[in-house]
């Protein structure tokens, strides 16, 4: 080895001892609020338009999902990136419900109101030992929670899994965080798989510059339908194979069905910001764009479930937005599920809990 070969090595090694030290000063000073560098996805809640909910951590196969601070915030206990509505009352056994979908079934954007709680303790009052396990993460389409329960599946051991979409299949402006024609915009740093702490900070000393990342389009994906049945027979196929039961539910949404003409009822109701009644008409259009051919992908499977009309003998709108609804329906809606769980006959106890066993014995 010549001298001058030497001489180099040794300076790459002073200079990445250097950079490694760089990086564990770094790291030491940051604190792990700090580590979450920019909001993935922020949803603009329309239904309470002072409610801004960001996801900040990085899933490398869904986008996005919950932070350590909102999963050790939240009153629920979690595991696999899911919530668990756990048990309360004394059981041999328990039945393990998942519920997958978008901001509709969120627990982070309101755990008192969510159906899913409503759910759960709907359950309990009629006997059944059951954890409900919220999976739903807000902006997630049906390919984010079909891949979400690839992952998960195995670790969750659903006996029901419930998918609650179709609001977001075919996404508009609701979900851009600077422009007005995307499809998906997610904003975040520019980062470094080497030494990323100290790039981070080294570029936040120096520069700001941020990448925007996501899928660019000014089209909607008129293909959405299909890419909807699609996710839905192949969740349905993994049920099959690993012998649990599936249920789809095309969620009820702002102008279709019986809420055709609810338009004028939320904007009476709400006094909506000028952004947020273009979002609201922007979706109303891509709901008309995806709805129609939903519905009839529905009667042609048993397993998927039209609750499009599920409100249609109510006295009013059930919507704050264009999906969202109050917590009076979303008891509603718990109730209607919970119905067709039993209509469906899948809420057979495997192992009865006390109360049960004292309404059975009692007949």
């Amino acid at each position: 080895m010549s001298h001058v070969t030497s001489i180099r090595l040794k300076q790459l090694a002073i200079t990445l001892g250097l950079l490694i030290t760089i990086e564990i000063i770094c790291v030491l000073l940051t604190t792990p609020e700090d580590r979450v560098f920019t909001p993935l996805l922020n949803l603009d809640i329309v239904s309470n338009p002072d409610q801004s909910v960001s996801y900040e951590e990085t899933d490398y196969l869904l986008g996005w999902k919950y932070s350590r601070k909102q999963r050790n915030n939240s009153k629920y206990p979690s595991k696999f990136d899911s919530f668990y509505l756990t048990n309360s009352i004394p059981c041999r056994d328990t039945l393990n419900i998942l519920i997958t979908g978008g901001s509709t079934s969120d627990l982070i954007l309101d755990s008192n109101i969510c159906w899913p709680v409503f759910l759960q303790e709907k359950l309990q009052q009629e006997g059944y030992c059951t954890n409900v396990i919220v999976a739903a993460i807000g902006g997630y389409h049906s390919g984010q929670e079909f891949l979400k329960l690839i992952r998960s599946v195995n670790l969750i051991k659903p006996d029901i899994h419930i998918s609650y979409s179709g609001a977001n299949e075919l996404l508009g402006n609701m979900y851009s965080i600077t422009a007005t024609d995307d499809l998906l915009r997610v904003k975040h740093n520019t980062q470094s798989f080497v030494l990323p702490y100290t790039y981070h900070n080294i570029s936040e000393v120096f520069y700001t510059t941020k990448d925007l990342i996501g899928i660019y389009t000014s089209e909607y994906k008129t293909e959405a339908p299909q890419f909807w049945k699609q996710n839905m027979n192949f969740m349905e196929a993994i049920s099959n194979q690993l012998d649990y039961s599936f249920v789809g539910i095309l969620q009820p949404v702002l102008g279709i069905g019986a809420h055709e003409y609810d338009l004028n009822s939320v904007l009476e109701k709400r006094q909506f910001a000028e952004h947020h009644g273009k979002k609201l008409q922007h979706a109303l259009e891509s709901y008309h764009l995806f709805y129609p051919e939903a519905i009839q992908i529905c009667e042609a499977h048993a397993f998927i479930h039209d609750f499009t009309n599920v409100f249609a003998n109510e006295p009013e709108t059930p919507f704050f937005d264009d999906c969202h609804i109050t917590t009076e329906y979303n008891k509603i809606l718990a109730d209607k599920v919970y119905d067709l769980l039993i209509t469906e006959k899948l809420l057979a106890i495997k192992t009865p809990s006390a109360k049960a066993d004292e309404r059975f014995f009692s007949k």
